[in-house]
């Protein structure tokens, strides 16, 4: 080979060289100078569904919302309405104010297997049997609230709470309830609700007082404001009215 075949020799290596570089650029980049190579950009990869961000929110309802006093039955409807993998509602935990109180649980049904776990004092906790029965977005229980009441008014319920666990673990995790608290009226009542100077003299009859009541009956009666309300509670608020009453008793005369 002369000197002039030589240095075309080396410059098409050279060329040939450059080209496989440009190339292996362009795979990077998207193609190479011909069109025929394509890829993709670490940045043009989209997330995939397992990585979002999981939403834990939820909704508890009651139906109806409006009872008779005595024995009732509610239907509770909890859905989840959150989002992401993650989101797996294992338990929720209501809590009933005084008044209207809660009894027993029963007619589960739904997308999952959940069961009534305790009824303790005000606070009833449902959810999944085992972990495997959580509900997942977009998944709904129900089941029937049995309660009693004795209060003719409107109940405010806060705002049921959610876990990730079941009933036997349950632990507040973060979970927004977006349907907030609910609103239950009471009504129907035929309760004896006595009015402040009958309910002065039971007391005094179950101390066995037995001086004059004249004035005590004068006083509480005179505090009393429209409707029998005293200190703005209704008479048919039982325990609280009575409470209310005894209380002035003890300040205004000692008793």
């Amino acid at each position: 080979m002369n000197q002039s075949e030589t240095i075309t020799s080396e410059r098409r290596m050279r060329r040939a060289g450059l080209g496989l570089v440009c190339c292996a650029l362009a795979v990077m980049s998207g193609a190479c100078a011909d069109g025929s190579i394509t890829g993709t950009t670490p940045s043009g990869v989209a997330p995939s569904p397992q990585n979002a961000a999981s939403v834990k929110a939820l909704t508890v309802t009651f139906s109806p919302t409006t009872l008779t006093a005595g024995a009732s039955a509610i239907t509770v409807t909890v859905t989840n309405t959150g989002s992401g993998s993650a989101a797996g509602l294992g338990s929720v935990q209501i809590t009933l104010p005084a008044g209207l109180t809660p009894v027993s649980t029963a007619n589960f049904s739904g997308a999952r297997s959940w069961f009534g776990y305790s009824v303790a004092g005000q606070v009833v906790t449902v959810g999944a049997t085992i972990g495997t029965q959580k509900l997942d977005p977009s998944q709904s229980v129900t089941f029937t609230l049995n309660v009693t009441s004795t209060q003719c008014t409107t109940y405010t319920v806060a705002a049921p709470v959610g876990s990730n666990e079941t009933p036997s673990t349950f632990a507040p995790s973060g979970w927004a309830n977006t349907a907030g608290n609910i609103q239950v009226t009471v009504n129907g009542c035929t309760l004896d609700c006595p009015a402040a100077p009958a309910v002065a003299n039971a007391y005094l009859d179950s101390i066995g007082f037995s001086g004059s009541r004249g004035a005590i009956d004068s006083a509480v009666g005179q505090h009393m404001t429209q409707g029998a309300r005293f200190d703005g509670i209704s008479p048919c608020d039982l325990a609280a009215y009575r409470a209310a009453v005894l209380a002035f008793i003890h300040t205004q005369f000692g008793i």
